[in-house]
């Protein structure tokens, strides 16, 4: 079977029939080294009333996982934070089908806004624990037993839905008569591609916020400049693109050029440096906060 785009759809009862056959084929195959068939088959008429007060638990949210033809090739379950039951047919294994299904069910952990997820894992279960470890999933230490004899041991797994991250950073703000000097977000950003902003970047360990944006300016524009004053303080708040809850806090810094020639970074976070007219500035699609930021920085300088 050709890799496919998996859908959820949420289970009802009458999915039973055609969800328990997978889930007891892919329990036999994958867990031979857990449940031995002639010691401990298949509970199915156990594991369907289980599925039933699941599916009429309005704290459990039960899906089928759909494939491009529209055929039941899966099953899933959470309960808040928590993927408790997760598995797809036999038919799909190597497929790719898997992993769709599992980035569609982490999807709909993070519309309910949980920014951690966790399941367990058997401990003999080795082919689902390279799956999990494979898609970022990692154990915590935390160990249990299984309510089903032989009472095998369950791995706790976590892993982070949304990632936090704060970046300090130093700008600056270069002005040539009527026209500030800007910098445009390379379309191979993790955010942000296309859009305008002030030249600048990250401040590294152990270097000032002047040293910082003397650096960046360089980089990004081929200008030499030097520092004049702080101008202001600002904040960012964004999700980027592959999900990152992104927060950057920034100085910027009134700059004077130089030296240095005008050129484009090269496979770098921006891709093109422009003198842009303050005529433009209202128009232009930019970045973040940093049109209040020249929108306050005008009104200063030119109040009339």
């Amino acid at each position: 079977m050709a890799a496919e785009g998996a859908r959820l759809r949420a289970m009802t009862a009458s999915d039973l029939d055609a969800v328990l056959p997978i889930q007891r084929d892919g329990a036999v195959e994958g867990l031979r080294d857990v449940f031995s068939q002639e010691l401990h088959p298949f509970p199915t008429d156990t594991i369907r009333q289980r599925w039933a007060e699941e599916i009429a638990d309005p704290a459990i949210d039960c899906f089928v996982l759909l494939d491009a033809d529209g055929e039941i090739a899966g099953f899933a379950a959470t309960r808040n934070h928590e993927l408790l039951h997760f598995g797809t047919a036999l038919r799909t294994w190597g497929s790719g089908f898997a992993s769709s299904a599992h980035d569609a069910v982490l999807d709909h952990l993070r519309s309910q806004g949980h920014r951690q997820a966790s399941l367990r894992v058997f401990e003999g279960n080795h082919r689902g624990r390279r799956f999990y470890d494979t898609h970022g999933w990692t154990p915590t230490g935390y160990r249990t037993c299984s309510a089903f004899a032989p009472n095998s041991v369950l791995l706790t797994c976590t892993k982070t839905l949304v990632a936090l991250v704060q970046r300090v950073a130093a700008y600056g703000v270069a002005r040539q008569d009527d026209a500030v000097l800007l910098v445009r977000v390379a379309s191979t950003s993790r955010g942000g591609g296309g859009l305008w902003m002030l030249p600048g970047g990250g401040i590294e360990h152990g270097e000032s916020p002047e040293e910082a944006v003397v650096r960046e300016l360089t980089e990004e524009t081929g200008y030499d400049v030097v520092v004049e004053r702080l101008l202001d303080v600002g904040s960012d708040h964004r999700t980027l693109r592959d999900g990152t809850d992104y927060h950057g806090v920034f100085a910027a810094y009134e700059v004077a050029v130089v030296g240095g020639t005008m050129r484009d970074e090269v496979a770098g976070s921006t891709d093109k440096v422009e003198w842009i007219p303050l005529s433009r500035l209202a128009d232009l699609p930019m970045l973040g906060g940093f049109r209040e930021l020249l929108g306050r920085w005008l009104s200063a300088t030119d109040p009339g």
